[in-house]
């Protein structure tokens, strides 16, 4: 399910470190922001970009209702509905800067992935910068969700458990409370 609103902070730690490395590069230049969701990475993008009237910042999401809150949000940026497979609506080398923040590269389907990427790279002038996430199983933000995840497992498997269903159900159960999937 996506949220319609923004999370309470902007960007992780992380994710602003790796746009501050880039913001000398990327001040005045347009940028592109895949996943922008109901706008958690426009007022970071456009401090890097200094872009506040809109006109170098691109965010674009594939879902309308998402778009429609960031749109409410940012009356001043342009954000756009768009398929990060497919976007046409973008000439080649359009963008020195593209950004996928949020894991989202790797909440689409490992078929999906190449096509991203190859359109990124086609919007993308030459040489530019591409800024993504994807999750580290050894960052302290995965290491605390996976305690997490595992007192829960624990909790689920005290229930009492009658076969391996119901020990595969225990596992999603408890791995889907913590943004997990585990797939067994």
């Amino acid at each position: 399910m996506w949220r319609t609103t923004a999370p309470p902070s902007d960007l992780s730690e992380a994710a602003q470190t790796a746009l501050s490395s880039v913001a000398l590069g990327a001040k005045g230049k347009r940028n592109l922001d895949i996943g922008v969701g109901s706008g958690h990475t426009v007022a970071p993008s456009t401090a890097v970009s200094g872009d506040h009237l809109g006109i170098d910042h691109i965010g674009i999401d594939n879902s309308a209702a998402v778009v429609s809150a960031c749109q409410t949000r940012f009356a001043d940026q342009h954000c756009a509905e768009m398929d990060a497979r497919v976007m046409p609506a973008l000439p080649d080398a359009s963008v020195q800067l593209a950004m996928f923040s949020c894991n989202g590269i790797g909440k689409v389907s490992h078929a999906d992935r190449p096509l991203i990427l190859r359109e990124v790279f086609r919007v993308l002038q030459r040489g530019e910068c591409w800024l993504f996430s994807t999750p580290n199983q050894n960052s302290p933000d995965a290491t605390a969700r996976w305690g997490r995840w595992r007192a829960n497992l624990k909790n689920e498997l005290t229930r009492g458990l009658t076969g391996l269903g119901d020990f595969r159900r225990a596992l999603r159960r408890a791995a889907l409370r913590h943004n997990f999937i585990v797939a067994v």
